[in-house]
């Protein structure tokens, strides 16, 4: 069962790698120092997202909402006993 509001999670264990290095090697990682450490490492990520986001697969997460980390918590302690 899917559901649709949860935001999919990155597969990175299933990523291209190799691909990931090429398209690395290809791009522009310098920065203007002129920015703020903010700005810049806003730039940063951007570019590094921007890298990645296409050769690592996005996997649903099938976990209910509702289904918290307090909620398994106690499921597990319930279990326990």
């Amino acid at each position: 069962m899917l559901y649709d509001q949860v935001t999919p999670r990155p597969n990175v264990w299933k990523a291209n790698i190799s691909a990931i290095q090429e398209c690395a090697a290809k791009t522009n990682w310098s920065v203007d120092i002129s920015l703020s450490v903010e700005e810049a490492w806003s730039v940063f990520e951007g570019k590094f997202s921007l890298v990645t986001s296409s050769f690592i697969l996005r996997r649903p997460n099938n976990s209910p909402p509702w289904l918290t980390k307090v909620v398994r918590k106690l499921r597990r302690r319930r279990k326990k006993h």
